[in-house]
């Protein structure tokens, strides 16, 4: 987003900042972005304390869940007030009175770089991972739950059958393995038929060949496969496989 908003070349300048980095000790906001634009952009503290008054920035801090309830609360009324551009970015829910921006993709390498932050440790991103990045349902799913870091094998495993049998394990508390194996096969193959990766959840036929398949809850299904990270939904119904790689996969579990 700085580098686009830099491109532009428009009136004020886009700088990146953390809100951890913010000074929230010191006793008004203005200040707390005056210090961390010295200790990050090595500025004097009178040239960044000038661009902060002049409104001469487009503050963009990422984090926001960093900052203490109080620290919030004080900075986003200082945000509200001041001449420089605001955009706050963070996991958590829009506070009161801003507005909700959902990313709807990355390039290949930002995700490629975001994902590998989430490693803990460097080496362990798993092979084929890297090619399937460019697919923005799955890398919400990724970045968003992270439960499955802590999953991954210490082997070397290809990462789409790895992560499919992931998803199976973790629906197979709702339903037998088996039951889970051909109702996702279902899915997938009822998908390529449409042409894509979407499927009708309350089509009548899906929902018949998922029970011919031993599904007895059909939405249960799917929100399981939802919370397994191999669907999402999309409205009216229709659910997406979070990449066509995992639907093909899915498409070819044996019978």
């Amino acid at each position: 987003m700085a580098r686009r908003l830099a491109a532009m070349r428009a009136r004020q300048m886009p700088v990146l900042l953390t809100c951890g980095a913010l000074a929230a000790d010191l006793p008004q906001p203005e200040r707390w972005v005056t210090h961390a634009l010295v200790a990050e952009y090595r500025l004097s503290a009178a040239d960044a304390h000038a661009a902060v008054v002049r409104g001469a920035l487009v503050l963009i801090l990422d984090g926001i869940e960093e900052l203490a309830p109080g620290g919030l609360s004080a900075f986003l009324g200082w945000a509200r007030e001041t001449r420089c551009g605001v955009v706050l970015t963070g996991q958590d829910a829009p506070p009161d009175g801003f507005e909700a921006v959902h990313v709807l993709g990355v390039t290949p390498a930002d995700a490629l770089r975001r994902l590998k932050r989430l490693l803990a440790e460097p080496g362990r991103l798993p092979g084929g991972v890297a090619e399937l990045l460019d697919h923005p349902l799955l890398l919400g799913v990724l970045t968003e739950d992270r439960r499955w870091i802590d999953d991954l094998p210490r082997d070397a495993r290809d990462f789409t059958p790895w992560y499919v049998e992931r998803g199976i394990g973790a629906m197979a508390a709702t339903s037998s393995v088996d039951v889970v194996r051909r109702g996702l096969r279902v899915i997938a193959r009822a998908a390529a038929t449409s042409g894509g990766h979407a499927v009708a959840g309350g089509s009548a036929d899906v929902r018949t060949k998922l029970r011919h398949a031993g599904v007895q809850d059909v939405p249960a299904f799917l929100a399981a496969a939802t919370d397994a990270g191999l669907l999402r939904p999309a409205g009216g119904g229709i659910y997406h496989f979070v990449h066509p790689r995992i639907r093909e996969h899915t498409a070819e579990i044996p019978e």
